[in-house]
């Protein structure tokens, strides 16, 4: 259950963002890397929330690490964070 609603929210969020930056009229390369960088930190978060961790303590950490330094923390998170026991991250 946790990996289809990984999957929904992260494609949920990354269809509302483009859509959004094409009504805006958003051709721009800066735009896009931005709706990237987005989709890649809600990916995380949603990673953070839907998985167990050993403690709480380590899922708190993890949650505040990819809320305040975004793509950053999504990036570092997805690379050392992610709980041993976690399904691999694919979208399909």
């Amino acid at each position: 259950m946790p990996r289809i609603m990984f999957r929904v929210v992260v494609l949920a969020v990354a269809a509302i963002v483009l859509i959004k930056s094409l009504i805006a009229g958003a051709h721009s390369s800066t735009r896009m890397i931005a709706t990237v960088g987005m989709v890649v930190w809600v990916a995380a978060m949603a990673h953070v929330v839907l998985n167990r961790f050993p403690t709480v303590g380590t899922k708190l950490h993890w949650f505040a690490v990819v809320l305040f330094l975004p793509v950053v923390g999504a990036i570092v998170y997805f690379r050392f964070g992610r709980p041993k026991n976690a399904p691999p991250i694919t979208l399909w």
